[in-house]
């Protein structure tokens, strides 16, 4: 646009401000690291550390540093590739205490291999390879009568899970609409269970919800997408594989429309089919796993990465990250850690750390660094808090069944459950803080036990009070490692912990149900 004076000594001028660029993550992570859960051997996008968390799930001692290499990562980037590396001894938990032990890492795997079979003994598995998968329980209703029997019935075991839905399972409208009624009874519904609360840390939490599914392979729903349940699963499911036919009476299952016809009913069991996981193992992660995980971001027209991290591998591992990726590619740049045993030397650093990089064949496409710092593990705290929350709730039930005449002499534990609750709530998030609060925590939950087994309401020969007491303990490896932590006297990237939530919920689950 041309400038020109309107009046003598005022002109006009248009300025074009699309110039202007806006800021735009563009660094792409790239790291292979130990996980409880989530897809093997395969390239996870993750953009936050909450989906970071809900895709591979909590960090324990074994898998903190991998997960908060990742998160910290995160903390500054919202593009991360992420690879669980494949444990040797890995397995899928299934849906059956004799089914068939077996490994399927990946989505990839199992469409490619599993899903159009059926594998003997077996009828769900978990999605992911862990001991993760052992809490999960899969109960299907299809039949009818079952169903109203359990949802109608408030002393059935099934009773809850059953009022999850909104009918009892008969004949999907889609099939019964293009069969013209020549085909009933193909419905059914599947519920997922964290039997065990490791996923939710509250056992007997559903997970999922699939009401009204289809037998057939060609069923469809109002929408008119495929509606066949083990096509559901499949494409819809965080925790589950369906590998086989969910019920001991087969006829039917999985046929088609057409060859249902005249072939009368389906194959129906007695009452609701419940399948507890079992058989999950995580493995055990060798720097030849974490090579093969590594292979997977070699190849730069399969996956982007321009900053690739190593975590707590050793140098073969770090060698190959630089020198058969990083240097391959020549796109990206390895970033490798000394090991934590380097950065707590005594007499300091720098001799050991100067040994290490001897060691790494390093070039352009390296970053070299001693990489450890404090880190405050937030999920650890969660799971404290979780146990007082499960104590406190455990009171209340207990103090609802023995009567009001005995609410007194119980209000006073009540008390105190809720003081150490909302300490854990209002904790501070630096070690030494934490590590006192911590340690308030521990002498009341110590006076919360002693109480509890003074009044008769838990046994001092129980697993519940062994595993309460313990955490009470002032002498608790989380308590020295705290000390260690706020004089000084350690450093790590991981987690604070060494008893952490995935395990210890899983007792609680178990030893629960000894307080009432």
């Amino acid at each position: 646009m041309a400038n020109f004076p309107v009046s003598p000594g005022i002109s006009t001028t248009e300025t074009d401000l699309t110039t202007s660029i806006p800021a735009v993550a563009t660094s792409i992570g790239g790291f292979v690291g130990t996980f409880n859960w989530g897809p093997v051997n395969y390239v996870t996008p993750v953009s936050n550390e909450v989906q970071l968390d809900s895709i591979f799930s909590d960090p324990d001692d074994t898998t903190a540093e991998s997960f908060f290499t990742a998160a910290d990562f995160l903390s500054y980037s919202n593009n991360l590739n992420v690879v669980r590396a494949q444990g040797t001894g890995m397995l899928n938990a299934t849906g059956s205490n004799t089914g068939v032990a077996i490994e399927i890492d990946n989505p990839t795997i199992y469409f490619n291999s599993i899903y159009q079979t059926t594998l003997a003994s077996n009828n769900y598995i978990a999605r992911f390879p862990g001991g993760l998968g052992n809490s999960i329980a899969v109960i299907t209703f299809a039949n009818g009568a079952a169903w109203t029997a359990a949802a109608t019935n408030p002393s059935s075991p099934y009773y809850t899970y059953a009022n999850y839905f909104s009918w009892a399972p008969n004949t999907t409208p889609y099939v019964a609409q293009v069969t013209n009624g020549q085909v009933t009874g193909d419905e059914l519904h599947i519920l997922v269970v964290d039997a065990g609360g490791l996923i939710t840390g509250k056992a007997n939490s559903v997970l999922e919800v699939y009401q009204g599914l289809s037998r057939l392979k060609d069923g469809l729903d109002a929408y008119g997408n495929a509606n066949y349940y083990k096509e559901v699963i499949w494409s819809q499911s965080n925790y589950i594989y369906n590998v086989g036919v969910p019920c001991s009476n087969t006829v039917g299952w999985g046929n088609t429309t057409a060859q249902q016809i005249g072939t009368g009913s389906f194959g129906n069991d007695a009452s609701a089919n419940v399948a507890q996981f079992a058989n999950g193992n995580n493995g055990v992660v060798t720097s030849a796993n974490v090579v093969t995980g590594l292979g997977l971001f070699a190849d730069p027209t399969f996956v982007q990465v321009n900053l690739l991290m190593t975590g707590t591998s050793n140098t073969v591992v770090q060698n190959y990250a630089i020198q058969d990726v990083a240097a391959v590619r020549k796109d990206c740049v390895a970033f490798c850690s000394a090991p934590l045993s380097a950065d707590q030397t005594s007499s300091g650093a720098l001799t050991p750390v100067l040994a290490w990089g001897a060691n790494v064949a390093y070039n352009s496409y390296a970053v070299l660094d001693t990489g450890y710092k404090y880190r405050y593990d937030k999920y650890y705290c969660s799971a404290l808090l979780a146990v007082v929350g499960m104590l406190k709730l455990a009171l209340t039930h207990r103090i609802d069944q023995l009567g009001h005449q005995t609410v007194q002499q119980l209000d006073e534990l009540y008390r105190l459950l809720a003081d150490s609750e909302s300490k854990l709530t209002n904790r501070q998030k630096l070690y030494s803080e934490l590590s006192k609060e911590l340690k308030d925590i521990h002498s009341i939950v110590r006076e919360i036990v002693r109480a509890l087994t003074d009044k008769k309401i838990i046994d001092s020969g129980s697993r519940l009070f062994a595993y309460f007491y313990s955490l009470a303990d002032p002498s608790h490896p989380v308590y020295r490692r705290l000390d260690a932590l706020a004089c000084g006297k350690e450093s790590m990237t991981s987690s604070v912990s060494t008893n952490l939530p995935h395990t210890n919920l899983k007792i609680n689950s178990e030893v629960a149900q000894l307080f009432w």
